[in-house]
Formats: C-alpha cells, structure tokens, sequence
C-alpha cells in the first residue's frame, strides 16, 4: 500500500524545518533484526529510504522530510554498509545541490561536518559518525531561516533547504546506530 500526502497547489498550506511521519500498520509485524523500512518519493519517482525510528509490536516507523511524497514500507534486503553509504552520498549531493541557497560560512562548516563524518564512517567508528550527524543538524537549526531556508510551501515556489538536510541527516544516523 503507497500512502500519497501532497497538498494543492493552491491551498496556501506551509510549514517550516521537519515534517515528522509516522507509520503504524497491524499487518506487519515488528521483530528484531527486521528488514522492514519506512521509504518516501516525490510524485512518481524514486523512492529513498526515510526511517528515523521503528517500534515494537506492529510494525511502527518514523521518518522526516522538508516536504510531501508518496510513502511505502519496504523489506529492504541491502546490506547495511551499502544502506549507509548511499544515505551518506545522498546528503552530500542535497547539500551540494543547495550550496548557492546557504549562507557561504555555514555551507562551508556543513561541509566539514560532512567530511567529518565520512572520516569517522571510513574507521568504522559509527557512533561517533552519528553524533556529529548531530552537531550538523543542529549547525542547520541554529542558522534555520535568513542563513538555510527552512520552508515549504503548497506552491512549491522555494526549497525547505533546512528541513530536507535534516532529514537525510536523521535517516543517515539510524541507519549509522543499527550498524554501531
């Protein structure tokens, strides 16, 4: 079952930072070691995995975007260096992408907060990887607004540069503490 959450063009509707999605499904069933993750998609195209948290009991999951999509549960099968790799080199593609969209100080501390964590990624020392995951988004929220955009709107005029960080951050750091 895909669940679709894109509000009119015309509605007026925004929101600023992280839109938080949660999940909860009776006809799955949560155990240990699951495969089970929670992914998203612009309309129609590819879906990426989102999962920040997943819960016991029925299968539960959280992820979060800067914006709406198409949202599935997936079995995904790939091993978990492949997962984070590909987590990783879609952060530093988002953030390249909204290079010119950031102040040039605070683009330039994200990127070392990147190849920080990539360096700490390369020791397998996941934990410490996860937590300057942290401090980056934090980096994000403290300079949210004038310095990283951080809206988004039904028109979709403008890019939610902070909440689309953020997220790829938080998905990336589940899946760092899963490995740990």
């Amino acid at each position: 079952m895909m669940i679709t959450i894109e509000p009119q063009l015309t509605s007026g509707f925004s929101f600023s930072g992280l839109a938080t999605v949660d999940i909860h499904t009776h006809n799955l069933e949560y155990t240990a070691g699951t495969p089970l993750r929670f992914f998203k998609a612009p309309l129609n195209g590819e879906f990426k995995d989102i999962t920040m948290t997943m819960g016991a009991g029925s299968y539960r999951a959280r992820g979060s975007t800067g914006r709406f999509s198409q949202f599935i549960i997936v079995a995904d099968l790939r091993p978990q260096v492949t997962v984070i790799d590909s987590k990783y080199n879609d952060l530093q593609t988002a953030l390249n992408n909204f290079s010119a969209d950031i102040d040039p100080a605070v683009y330039s501390a994200l990127l070392q907060d990147l190849a920080d964590v990539n360096q700490l990624m390369l020791l397998q020392n996941y934990s410490a990887a996860s937590n300057k995951l942290n401090t980056f988004n934090r980096r994000i929220s403290d300079n949210s607004g004038d310095k990283v955009p951080n809206v988004w709107r039904s028109s979709r005029d403008i890019s939610n540069v902070a909440g689309e960080l953020m997220a790829y951050a938080n998905t990336l750091r589940f899946s760092l503490r899963l490995a740990n």
